[in-house]
């Protein structure tokens, strides 16, 4: 049987040496648990797409709902423009929508009608909490269509380490000795940070820790025992 050798890869700011046992026990792990810690690496990676496609898509229809379900229209019977008209989600919904940037342009905003209704509406009844709120949303920058907030940084190293074709995993770790890894290949982090992130995350990793120690030189040098 070949014996293997201990080999180097870089991770991050970091350059790690890999046992010849980890990368043995690493070849053998069953293929039921090989393919949970892929699919939770994908399932990250499809919830980041779903929650651009939804910050693109969400607004808009948010705002063609309000307007079809608020804004009378001809052919409308009596009935139903008093219900339009009295709707009691008018100022929830227009406060809702306000903090995006089409909507915020007030010469073509397609809901500039249905701002004005609330103003009047609230102005009426002396409601003091929608103006304070009214006033909070428009002193905030406005938010475009499809713009996300980053992942933080300590969420994409261990999305985009977690499993790797040919280097170092992170699954492989346990949660202290990640912590020990990632403060010196990214940044300075706690335990909690590390633990709470993966768990949020719900990264999967075998069942039984592949590495429970690591030794770590003064030059960025980490050796997988």
């Amino acid at each position: 049987m070949k014996k293997l050798s201990r080999r180097t890869f870089q991770l991050g700011k970091a350059e790690v040496s890999i046992s010849p046992r980890v990368i043995s026990s690493w070849r053998k792990l069953p293929a039921d648990e090989l393919e949970k810690i892929i699919d939770s690496v994908c399932n990250v990676w499809r919830w980041q797409r779903v929650r651009m496609k939804r910050s693109e898509l969400e607004p808009l229809a948010d705002g063609v709902e309000a307007f079809l379900q608020l804004s009378p229209e001809r052919g409308d019977s009596l009935e139903k423009m008093a219900d339009k008209l009295s709707d009691p989600t008018l100022q929830s919904r227009v406060l809702n929508l306000l903090p995006f940037t089409r909507y915020r342009k007030w010469i073509d905003s397609p809901i500039s009608e249905l701002v004005i209704r609330a103003i009047c509406r609230a102005a009426y009844a002396g409601d003091e909490a929608f103006f304070r709120r009214l006033g909070k949303v428009l002193t905030k920058k406005p938010i475009v269509f499809g713009k996300l907030k980053q992942p933080e940084p300590l969420a994409n190293f261990l999305t985009e380490n977690w499993v790797a074709k040919n280097g170092v995993c992170l699954c492989w770790f346990t949660d202290s000795v990640l912590a020990q890894v990632v403060c010196v290949a990214l940044k300075t982090v706690s335990f909690d940070d590390v633990k709470k992130t993966r768990q949020r995350l719900r990264l999967y990793r075998p069942r039984r820790a592949l590495v429970h120690c690591v030794q770590i030189s003064d030059q960025r040098r980490i050796a997988i025992i």
